[in-house]
């Protein structure tokens, strides 16, 4: 559920301040993790059209354009998401029991467009804090966190790039995320040094200094896409020979 304090993400330098950032105005959007409602609001307001879909129904749900209630484990029924120009899987594909066949139903639910841009977002268990604690001998779960309670499984840049490349998928774009310290210490002057340090450093490293993994990915083109292509081209060709055979007969 949603947690006090977790708007003012939008506000510093995060995942879902980038994802704002990086989404143009009026994109068809589907949110798979509706309990960010803040986000998906503050896309509204970019003139974007955003459904959800996800486990539960979010109390302020007034700005999706329409939202299903569905379970993100098992067989989800999921709309054609190649009609979207995005689909946001923000902490999403770290917490379900099996990410791979999550992919798998992204992969079928796009088979027959390869425009559409998957944002994905996960804690990455390679961020310096955890590898320190790892060191002496801690592995602590918490109730937020790379460690929180809710998480199933845990990634690192190239084991997440590896999920999406391996169900079909391209990765476009990866970046990393520094830790929340405004949300975490409060937003003061030094919280705000920190968030500085951490995003220049994990810009030249990401691996060990991005407390988040941020990524862009796109279905390669599957079969059922290239036969409509081939068939939308066919018939295009089809629809420009006649024509001009029309315009040649009107000519004699």
């Amino acid at each position: 559920a949603k947690r006090p304090g977790d708007e003012s993400k939008l506000t510093f330098d995060s995942a879902q301040s980038r994802v704002l950032a990086a989404i143009p105005e009026g994109s068809r959007i589907i949110d798979l993790n509706p309990e960010m409602t803040y986000l998906s609001k503050a896309l509204v307001g970019k003139g974007c059209t955003v459904d959800g879909l996800g486990p539960g129904r979010p109390n302020n749900d007034g700005h999706f354009n329409q939202f299903v209630q569905q379970d993100l484990t098992g067989n989800i029924a999921l709309p054609p998401l190649h009609d979207y120009d995005y689909v946001l899987l923000l902490d999403v594909i770290n917490k379900v029991r099996e990410p791979e066949a999550l992919v798998d139903q992204l992969r079928e639910a796009s088979a027959l467009g390869t425009d559409t841009r998957f944002i994905v977002t996960a804690g990455n268990i390679g961020f310096f804090i955890p590898r320190l604690m790892h060191l002496l001998g801690q592995f602590n779960y918490a109730k937020r966190g790379t460690l929180d309670l809710y998480s199933r499984r845990l990634f690192v840049f190239a084991s997440l790039r590896r999920l999406f490349e391996q169900g079909g998928f391209e990765v476009v774009e990866t970046a990393g995320i520094p830790a929340p310290y405004p949300l975490a210490v409060g937003d003061n002057l030094i919280s705000r040094a920190l968030l500085r340090l951490n995003s220049g450093l994990a810009r030249l490293w990401a691996s060990l200094f991005a407390y988040q993994i941020y990524a862009v990915v796109r279905l390669r083109p599957t079969l059922p896409y290239l036969l409509q292509d081939a068939y939308e081209q066919s018939a295009m060709r089809a629809e420009v020979a006649a024509e001009a055979q029309d315009a040649k007969v009107k000519s004699a």
